[in-house]
């Protein structure tokens, strides 16, 4: 099995809703992901931002300006940062 496969097989367990992640609502599709709310400083202005880390398969379609509900807060994606290795990083703004 190539590296980049035992990577994605042992983040799986962080992106489970019932370990560590949450669900996130796509489009029609729920994918599974981890919420962080990144510290972000500009301007000398300091803050948070909702980013969902989630696998780059579950979200390959996923263009700026689509809608993500995580439980009850309506979401759109400003940016898609995939890393490389199997993981996006979704940036989110609160709609």
């Amino acid at each position: 099995m190539p590296p980049n496969d035992y990577l994605l097989d042992d983040l799986n367990v962080f992106f489970d809703a019932d370990e560590f992640g949450i669900e996130a609502v796509i489009g029609e599709a729920t994918i599974e992901g981890i919420l962080d709310d990144e510290y972000i400083e500009d301007l000398d202005i300091a803050g948070t931002r909702p980013v969902l880390i989630c696998r780059t398969s579950d979200v390959a379609a996923v263009a700026q300006g689509a809608s993500v509900t995580i439980g009850t807060v309506s979401y759109k994606v400003v940016v898609a940062r995939p890393d490389g290795t199997g993981v996006t990083r979704l940036v989110l703004e609160e709609v």
